[in-house]
């Protein structure tokens, strides 16, 4: 159900509202079908989510399960409103970030559970990641993205 939504819903949107442009895209055919990690900058929150399912699922017609393409999101912004649930509910992988939480800067523990999400995503799939964890342009990376890396031995690939 999920799944027919995603496509119902990109297909016309990515198609007829926005005009989005992908190159360099040929190489995605020969990526091993797990343990990929696309490194993405964060210009919206979901519009790369959305073309990024539109690109591997619909223009080049993976079959739905193979890669499982999942994204990373913080929790908080993934409890916003009905449209983030589903997001959730058909790839979103969340956890709590330990500087930042609804606009504020914290200092709190690293999220051992939501860590253990994303390196799960990682081994079954496909995952599109934002390592500056945030919208704001010129944001450093965060340290624990090198660390994800390393611990799963992912092919990382950069996504602009």
């Amino acid at each position: 159900m999920l799944a027919g939504f995603g496509v119902g819903f990109t297909v016309p949107y990515l198609a007829i509202l926005n005009d989005i442009q992908v190159e360099g895209d040929d190489f995605l055919k020969d990526l091993p079908r797990r343990n990929v990690v696309f490194l993405a900058n964060h210009q919206t929150y979901f519009l790369e989510a959305l073309a990024f399912f539109d690109l591997v699922y619909v223009r080049h017609q993976f079959p739905l399960e193979d890669p499982v393409l999942r994204f990373s999101a913080a929790e908080e912004t993934m409890k916003k409103n009905l449209l983030t649930k589903l997001m959730t509910l058909a790839g979103g992988v969340t956890f709590r970030r330990s500087f930042r939480e609804g606009g504020v800067d914290v200092q709190r523990p690293v999220d051992l559970d939501g860590v253990a999400r994303v390196e799960e995503a990682i081994h079954d799939g496909w995952l599109l990641h934002f390592p500056a964890g945030t919208t704001k342009k010129g944001a450093p990376l965060r340290a624990g993205v090198s660390r994800l890396l390393h611990t799963t031995q992912a092919v990382a690939l950069p996504l602009r």
